[in-house]
């Protein structure tokens, strides 16, 4: 004889669902707290060297540095000023940076790049990118 399930037998089927609920629960705990589910791997931080604007110059007024770093140009002048590379294939423009400003420049290929200052060209620097 076949017995026909009635409404009232649905806990029957409780502790199945309960043991999935608490396997995805676990494994979803493990998961995000890293638990041999995923490697993540340290990165050393990017180095981000200064060049100060101040007094019509740039100091230092040369920086070397590795592919892959930054170079931050900060204003230091009452007055607008930029830094502009003079090389056509790796240069850089900064457009103008306003007084108290700052902008960010990531090298990408190794060599020399000279700039000046767009509004004062007789400010100059040169970046000197080196193999990592």
């Amino acid at each position: 004889m076949t017995r026909v399930k009635a409404q009232g037998d649905w806990y029957k089927s409780v502790p199945k669902r309960a043991s999935i609920l608490v396997t995805c629960g676990v494994l979803l705990v493990a998961g995000v707290m890293g638990f041999g589910f995923s490697r993540s791997v340290a990165t050393a931080p990017v180095v981000t060297h200064q060049v100060a604007i101040e007094n019509m110059r740039y100091t230092p007024a040369v920086v070397t540095m590795h592919r892959g770093e930054r170079v931050t140009f900060k204003n230091l002048d009452l007055f607008p000023h930029s830094a502009t590379g003079k090389e056509k294939n790796r240069g850089f423009d900064s457009l103008a940076i306003p007084a108290g400003g700052s902008w960010t420049y990531t090298a990408t290929q190794e060599g020399t790049i000279h700039y000046s200052c767009m509004f004062h060209p007789t400010m100059e620097g040169s970046i000197v990118v080196v193999a990592p």
